[in-house]
């Protein structure tokens, strides 16, 4: 199983940019059961994430979502669920507005509420 692990590029934070510690947690904790790849939006930016999407072709992407940057996070579920992979959407977003999210985004498959390390091992 190949699971892509994406952090959006949020440019309501301008251009500071920390590691993904999140999403480098996530794939710690599935390294073990599932080939798994990050792709950074700071780095790499939305064209960046979507060749990622289109020539790895992953299973699964789980994307990260913060309020600011939701809108660029949905986007990308969005591509990744027309390309046929399965979209998880976690972080503080999701875990504050889950029965929102759940009602308008059903082309996200999983929205993780709370942390996600131990979710991710169940959903791979």
């Amino acid at each position: 199983m190949k699971v892509l692990l994406v952090n959006p590029h949020d440019t309501a934070q301008g251009t500071f940019s920390n590691a993904p510690l999140g999403i480098m947690y996530l794939a710690s904790a599935i390294r073990d059961i599932a080939e798994v790849k990050i792709s950074d939006g700071y780095v790499v930016g939305k064209a960046g994430i979507f060749k990622d999407i289109d020539d790895w072709n992953p299973d699964i992407v789980g994307i990260t979502c913060y309020t600011p940057g939701r809108h660029k996070a949905l986007e990308i579920a969005q591509y990744a669920k027309a390309k046929g992979c399965k979209t998880v959407l976690g972080g503080v977003h999701p875990s504050l507005m889950y029965l929102q999210m759940i009602e308008h985004y059903k082309f996200v498959d999983i929205f993780v509420k709370g942390e996600g390390e131990r979710a991710i091992v169940n959903i791979v």
